[in-house]
């Protein structure tokens, strides 16, 4: 018998702490301003900035341009989710992931008490306290151990994951429509977040990370989408809504991913074990969530500023065109830095 993931989350969601939306809420609050502001200092864009519209869209709006981006809280069940069905396995695995962390405990417990039990039996008379119940751990372990295997075999969080968009939270903006007024096409330059409180507790209990320092990694990771995406550079310049829509899905969300993994350095601090829940997220997302790994190795954030903002200024983005963006930012920084050690 197969069933519905869509009916399965309701179910799991339900069964969620009844604070984890406002969990949510109340990280999202707190954390707003301070991501928003590193997001500021680490791509020097800007939401509301003066400046001059995009060069291949029309449009009649004010050359100062305020542009919100408002969060919603949501439980989420994503429409990717709708049409998912699952096997019986697959059904018991969501259901038990929520024990995980229990029977991996129960597991290595019952080890370690069967070895208590063994020193027992040498001590000779000591072993009277144990009355032959020590016979039971072995198959507790082993229980443990083939309840986790069913969890493994499907990894919940992973099968979560693996549709290749944001489910945990997602940003939504507007594309250019015709004005029928004056005949030109406007970009609207208009966007939301939507932040899914049901999703992000789910993925947290199966992980065992605190729902503030997951939901702090889904803030980052949207918000990262609306900077590359309408924040506007010293000139002005904005990346065209059409454009953005049409630039390679690995580039958009590696560039939206490498400022996660900044500020999600950055916050350490006010968000404990926020570093660690991201790189625990990042093993299990698809590909496209991982192109920006060898950027975090190889090229510092002014590289990767230069390389978006020239990328931005030439329709839609591709992924080898932001790579090679990336080395002549290198080449170029390089000889700054050497025309500087040669000048002192």
């Amino acid at each position: 018998m197969r069933r519905r993931l869509t009916i399965l989350l309701d179910e799991l969601i339900k069964q969620l702490p009844p604070d984890t939306e406002a969990r949510v809420e109340a990280a999202k609050n707190r954390l707003n301003t301070s991501i928003r502001d590193a997001l500021r200092k680490e791509t020097a864009l800007r939401l509301n900035r003066q400046g001059r519209d995009s060069e291949n869209i029309q449009s009649r709006r004010s050359p100062t341009e305020f542009i919100n981006v408002p969060i919603r809280i949501l439980p989420g069940k994503p429409e990717e989710f709708e049409d998912r069905e699952m096997s019986e396995d697959e059904w018991l695995a969501f259901y038990l992931a929520r024990w995980r962390v229990p029977l991996e405990r129960l597991k290595n417990s019952s080890a370690q008490v069967q070895d208590l039990a063994r020193f027992l039996h040498q001590q000779g008379g000591w072993d009277t306290i144990l009355q032959g119940r020590d016979r039971n751990l072995l198959p507790v372990q082993q229980l443990a151990e083939d309840l986790l295997n069913k969890i493994r075999d499907v990894d919940p969080v992973k099968r979560i994951l693996s549709v290749n968009r944001d489910i945990l939270g997602i940003y939504r903006y507007k594309l250019p429509q015709r004005d029928r007024a004056f005949g030109q096409i406007r970009d609207p330059f208009s966007a939301y977040i939507e932040l899914y409180w049901g999703i992000i507790g789910l993925v947290a209990q199966y992980r065992d990370k605190s729902v503030e320092a997951l939901t702090a990694v889904v803030h980052a990771h949207e918000l990262g989408h609306a900077y590359t995406h309408l924040g506007a550079d010293i000139d002005g310049h904005r990346w065209a809504s059409l454009d953005f829509y049409n630039s390679d899905h690995p580039l958009k969300e590696g560039l939206s991913q490498y400022y996660t993994d900044l500020i999600c350095r950055s916050h350490s601090e006010k968000v404990p074990q926020v570093y660690e829940t991201y790189e625990a997220l990042l093993e299990r997302q698809p590909e496209a969530y991982r192109t920006h790994v060898p950027w975090t190795e190889k090229c510092s954030p002014e590289e990767v500023r230069f390389a978006l903002i020239e990328i931005r200024r030439h329709g839609p983005g591709h992924l080898n065109t932001f790579e090679e963006a990336l080395d002549e930012a290198h080449h170029r920084l390089q000889q700054r830095t050497g025309v500087g050690i040669t000048a002192s």
